[in-house]
Formats: C-alpha cells, sequence, structure tokens
C-alpha cells in the first residue's frame, strides 16, 4: 500500500510550480501518510478489508491533501532508521606507501601533497545532546567527527578533451586560491585527482555558521569538528544528476572511506554544505546551497543523508525560503518536512505554539553558538567558499 501512495504524492507534489507550496504539500501528504501507514500496520479486527478498498481510501486522502495542502495533520515523527539501504559498513583502509609529495592507500586513493600547509590546529571542541540540548556540551572530542562535502564554485569548461589545457590552468588556480584561504581540508579537480590542502590535524575555514547533528549529538560552527572535502564543479540546481565527473566520484568515495576509517566517521555525519550553512542573523538554514539537491550520496557508499532531519531545524529552531527549496531542484530534501513534524510535535507536548517553542530553541542555540565561539580559538570568515 505504501508504494501507490508515495507515488501518487510525489505526481501530485511534481504539479505545483511554486517550491514552498510544493514542500507545504509534501509535508502534510508526508505526515498523513505515516499516520495512515501506523494504522494500517496496528492489529485490527476488520482486517478483512480489501486492498482495493484500502487503496481508494488512501487515494482519497491524497487528493483531498492535494485540494487542501495547508490542512493539518497528526504531528508524528518515526524513529530515525538505524540503518539505511546502501550504507557501507564502515571500510577498512590503510596507508600503503608514502613518498615526498604523495601518499597511496589500500582502497587505490592516491593524494598528492605538494599544495599542503598548516594552519590553526584543531583543538578539544563541544558536543551537544541533539534532544534538549544545553549549553554545557555533553563531551568534548578531539579528532574530526564529520564529513562536509562543498563545491568550489570556479570557472568551469566543457569536460571535452579539446579543453584539456584550459581546465588544467583552472585547476591550477583554484588550487592556489584555496590553498592560499585555507578554505578545505581536500579538493578533488575535475581528473579526480585529490589534493591535501589542509592538514587533517588543522582547522580550515569551510563552514563558518554551521550546524549539523546525528542521532545523539549536535555539532556547532563545523570549522573545528568537521573535514571538508570540495569538488570542483559548481551549484547546478536544474540538473537532476551529480554535477561530478565519474572521476571525481570514484575519488570522492575513497577519499571518504579513507577518513571514515581513519577516524572512525559514522555515514550519518557525511554532509553537503546547503544541508549545514545557516544564517544566524535570520535563523534560516541553507545560507551556502553548494550540493542542495544532487548529491552522489549512494556512489560514495554513504546513505542518503537529504532524508535526515537538519538539527538547525528541530533542535535550534532555524527555518528555510524559497532560496533553498528552489536550489534543491527536483531533488526534495524529505529531512526538512521531518525536521518541521519534530519540532511542531516537541511544541505540543510542551503545551506551547510553534512561535513561542522556535525563540525557546533560537535562543539556545544563541547561547551555544556564543560559547563554542568562545571556547574555542577558530577564526570566523565570513567569506567562506
Amino acid at each position: 500500500m505504501v508504494a501507490p501512495l508515495n507515488r501518487l504524492i510525489e505526481w501530485r507534489a511534481q504539479r505545483i510550480e511554486d517550491p514552498l507550496e510544493r514542500l507545504k504539500f509534501l509535508r502534510h501528504a508526508t505526515t498523513s501518510s505515516m499516520t495512515l501507514q501506523a494504522t494500517l500496520l496496528r492489529p485490527q479486527r476488520w482486517q478483512a478489508v480489501t486492498g482495493g478498498l484500502l487503496f481508494a481510501m488512501i487515494t482519497i486522502s491524497a487528493f483531498t491533501l492535494a485540494r487542501h495542502p495547508t490542512s493539518t495533520a497528526a504531528a508524528t515523527l518515526p524513529e530515525r532508521l538505524g540503518t539505511q539501504s546502501g550504507v557501507q559498513l564502515m571500510p577498512k583502509v590503510w596507508l600503503v606507501e608514502t613518498k615526498q609529495d604523495s601518499e597511496v592507500y589500500s582502497n587505490g586513493l592516491r593524494i598528492e601533497n605538494k599544495y599542503s600547509v598548516g594552519n590553526e590546529p584543531r583543538k578539544p571542541y563541544p558536543a551537544f545532546a541533539r534532544r534538549n540540548a544545553q549549553e554545557t556540551p555533553s563531551e568534548w572530542r578531539t579528532q574530526p567527527s564529520g564529513i562536509v562535502f562543498h563545491t568550489t564554485e570556479s570557472l568551469q569548461f566543457p569536460f571535452e578533451q579539446s579543453a584539456t589545457k584550459a581546465i588544467q590552468r583552472v585547476d591550477v588556480d583554484v588550487l592556489g586560491f584555496v590553498r592560499q584561504n585555507r578554505s578545505y581540508h581536500f579538493m578533488i579537480d575535475k581528473f579526480g585527482q585529490v589534493y591535501r590542502l589542509v592538514k587533517e590535524s588543522d582547522v580550515a575555514y569551510h563552514a563558518g555558521f554551521s550546524v549539523w547533528g546525528d542521532e545523539r549529538m549536535v555539532f556547532v560552527n563545523l570549522n573545528n569538528s568537521f573535514l571538508s572535502i570540495a569538488i570542483e564543479t559548481h551549484t547546478r540546481p536544474d540538473q537532476e544528476m551529480p554535477t561530478a565527473t565519474a572521476a571525481q566520484i570514484h575519488s570522492a568515495r575513497v577519499l571518504t572511506q579513507m577518513l571514515r576509517s581513519k577516524y572512525q566517521i559514522p555515514a550519518a555525519d557525511c554532509v553537503t554544505h546547503a544541508q549545514v550553512s545557516v544564517n544566524p542573523d535570520n535563523r534560516l538554514l541553507g545560507f551556502h546551497t553548494d550540493w542542495a539537491g544532487n548529491f552522489p550520496f549512494s556512489e560514495l557508499g554513504l546513505g542518503d543523508n537529504y532524508l535526515e532531519p537538519p538539527a538547525a531545524i528541530d533542535t535550534f529552531g532555524f527555518t528555510y525560503d524559497s532560496t533553498l527549496v528552489q536550489a534543491t531542484g527536483s531533488r526534495y530534501w524529505q529531512g526538512l518536512i521531518l525536521a518541521e513534524e519534530q519540532m511542531r510535535a516537541q511544541a505540543m507536548n510542551q503545551g506551547l505554539s510553534q512561535a513561542e517553542y522556535r525563540k525557546i530553541l533560537q535562543d539556545k542555540y544563541r547561547k551555544i553558538s556564543k560559547a563554542v565561539r568562545g571556547n574555542s580559538a577558530e577564526k570566523e570568515k565570513s567569506n567562506e567558499n
């Protein structure tokens, strides 16, 4: 019963032109779908109802939502999946060979080190409880907790043999620029070559004001807590397929495997810049929108983290506008819907309006963000890439 309903909801959503109205419809339709699924799975004396009648009920429900996309529905959020299809177990990768300017790893990864520079050393950083986060950290960490994927948003030439020299010139220019600004830990050029830019032991200025949370912990301002991988490409919200080349995707996969193995990084903490970037002035998620909707999670051996509820919304009360929704292209963030429903349920449980509860969460973010900046020596850069 679930598959026909999902197809019906998706079919109807594609016919709503306004991106915010489309996401509103998806939010309420998804909530209604969850409630209906729970009802169908609950043992009932009348389970002899035919499949045709049930499908008719589902069809009526979906089209009722389509006609009234702003109608309210039960605010329930199922337990997040502990395992996502396509997620590999923690990979085992080790260093095989070190030369003067390069490293080779057991999974075939080769890293060029000729552009590598030091920066501000990573210092212990706080991690906060995902649920009911308090200003006092739950724990302090010293090793990287996650990976943020970026695009360089640099000049692009057609990826053709005739443009090889021009592409190589751009590669060198981009490497020099991001190295000088300590923008990323790693960059993958158009031909799939992996360059280490900032040493993994040091901070790169890649995320600025940012928030991400897994099932247990929330991290604020990720420069110090997450590593960064930039893929030399640009954001194309109108393109459903990844804008990276096949060589870049392969290199991103083996590089991600190595970093996850080395630092025991969970797949759930491998995310895109658009998923973590926030604007603390207007409390909006998606201040930067690179990899907002077509990042190749599965090709990198990761679960689809667009399904994950952003902690910026359900833990700290941020919201989003049409800029972020438009940047996702044809790919909808189910995680945005789930995070909103989670926040709505929490407000209801505390007997508060959504506006009242959102203000409490935003005040909490302000205090925690201030504490993080005070407890770390990271240098915020407003011109992050």
